[in-house]
């Protein structure tokens, strides 16, 4: 059986305080469209996603997407790193 990989977004805005996957999806482009919708609502300080193999554990995902709202009026944008 070959490697089955998946990307996860993981929530860990001051909202959610434990933080909580919003979705798993099966490509980047699909994932980093997903973090862009959720961006575009509000109410999201920091977003990650991650690349992760079935069954490996929490420590071997690999952030590949981050978010991170602005800090100030003048940074409404935030900032992402992919």
């Amino acid at each position: 059986m070959e490697n089955q990989n998946f990307y996860i977004i993981w929530d860990s805005s001051s909202s959610a305080a434990y933080g909580g996957a919003l979705g798993v999806y099966n490509s980047y482009e699909l994932a980093l469209k997903a973090m862009q919708s959720y961006v575009s609502k509000g109410g999201v300080e920091y977003l990650h996603c991650y690349l992760v193999e079935l069954n490996s554990p929490v420590s071997d995902w690999e952030q590949v997407i981050g978010y991170s709202e602005g800090n100030s009026q003048e940074d409404s944008e935030g900032e992402w790193s992919l």
